[in-house]
Parts: structure tokens; C-alpha cells; sequence
């Protein structure tokens, strides 16, 4: 686990040209869900408002998106574990993206 306060190997900090699908395509790996900041300041995307789903079914691009855009209220967006189905995001600020070590950020065609 990444502890708050400390970078650890699955914390990226990730710049405003890069898209989700750029960075799925470059990892085996990805993970973290995004919700409103935490007393941490930590955005779990699995909480609300994001409430994404880490079920390997649900296509979850909006929420991740959300998060995303949202970023700038967070010290950090969190993807726990789970398969986390996702179109192209647009990363329109730098953010740290911390994605735990069983999470999958799994590209697929959603043009919605």
C-alpha cells in the first residue's frame, strides 16, 4: 500500500497531454476509482460522486473521467482493486494517479 505522504512504485504523475488509452496501452496494470476527496484528500473513484465499478463488466469511462476533472480538489485520484473498463480519458491538468497493485485499467471501445 501507498501510505499518504510517501510515493511508492504505483504512483504516477501523470502530464495534461497523456490519455487513458496512451496509458493503458503502456501498462500491464492500472487501478484506483475516483469519488469526492477524503479527509486525506485522497479521490477513491469507487465512492461518490464517481462511484465507479471495479467489476470487469461495467464500462466505467464517465466516472473515471469525472475524477479526472476533478483532480485539482484531491491531493491524489485512487484506483483500488478491481477491472476497471474504460474509453479514452482526457488528462486535462497534471494529476497523481495512485493505482493499487490489483487494480486493471482495461481499455475498450466506448464512444459514449
Amino acid at each position: 500500500h501507498c501510505l499518504p505522504g510517501r510515493r511508492c512504485r504505483h504512483t504516477m504523475l501523470l502530464s495534461r497531454t497523456r490519455t487513458a488509452a496512451a496509458l493503458v496501452a503502456g501498462l500491464a496494470w492500472v487501478a484506483v476509482a475516483a469519488a469526492g476527496a477524503s479527509a486525506d484528500g485522497v479521490c477513491d473513484v469507487t465512492a461518490a460522486p464517481y462511484s465507479a465499478r471495479g467489476d470487469g463488466a461495467t464500462v466505467n469511462t464517465a466516472a473515471l473521467q469525472r475524477a479526472l476533472d476533478d483532480a485539482q480538489r484531491c491531493r491524489a485520484v485512487l484506483v483500488p482493486a478491481g477491472t476497471y473498463l474504460t474509453g479514452a480519458l482526457n488528462i486535462t491538468r497534471p494529476v497523481v494517479l495512485n493505482v493499487t497493485r490489483d487494480a486493471v485499467v482495461q481499455a475498450v471501445d466506448d464512444e459514449a
